[in-house]
């Protein structure tokens, strides 16, 4: 990496480091784009040649959060587990960390939908990478034999991420309860599995 591409990847760091401190302390709707560019210590037209919009950047803090709390879900699943304990061991601490801050987690998933379009291929390029991740958990589950070989992994991992998005935009949206969320999404990976787990 030359000279400017590490300058262009320092400011990147501060402007979402920036924003991600602001939006914590501050909330989301008080945050202006000005006080991010103040508090990254750049000019404001400067952090409008990194993103288009506020929201933009919010997308960028959760995804570097998120990314990392991925991580972290991972490292704590058991393979010899059951499927199913595999999978809410994964979605439990990642949803726990949401609750901690739902107003903006309420915000990152409504503006998820509505990305744009300099957004859309890292969003969609993040999503596909923790897909990929629950593909290869699925994999590993058929070597140890506590899944059918047969059903194909990558299928499999993206009903049950379009199970958990579906359900956390449900929750954020208000329409399920706090305590009603990870029941919901056991029962509904469950179904998912049913017939193809081995005991």
């Amino acid at each position: 990496m030359g000279l400017r591409e590490r300058n262009k990847a320092d400011k990147w760091r501060r402007i979402v480091d920036a924003a991600g401190r602001l939006f914590a302390s501050r909330g989301f709707e008080a945050t202006t784009t000005a006080a991010i560019a103040e508090e990254a210590g750049i000019g404001t037209g400067t952090l409008y040649l990194y993103v288009t919009s506020k929201e933009d950047l919010l997308l960028a803090v959760f995804r570097d959060e998120v990314g990392e709390l991925w991580d972290n879900a991972f490292a704590l699943i058991s393979p010899e587990a059951p499927v199913v304990e595999q999978l809410m061991t994964a979605f439990s601490h990642v949803t726990a960390y949401h609750e901690q801050e739902p107003e903006l987690t309420r915000i990152y998933f409504k503006e998820l939908m509505f990305v744009s379009p300099a957004m859309r291929s890292g969003v969609s390029e993040f999503m596909r990478h923790f897909i990929g991740r629950f593909a290869e958990l699925l994999d590993k589950a058929k070597a140890n034999g506590l899944l059918d070989p047969e059903v194909p992994s990558g299928t499999l991992a993206h009903n049950l991420w379009a199970q958990y998005y579906s359900l956390m935009q449900r929750r954020y949206a208000g329409s399920i309860e706090p305590e009603s969320l990870l029941p919901r999404l056991q029962r509904s990976f469950e179904v998912a599995l049913w017939g193809v787990t081995r005991p």
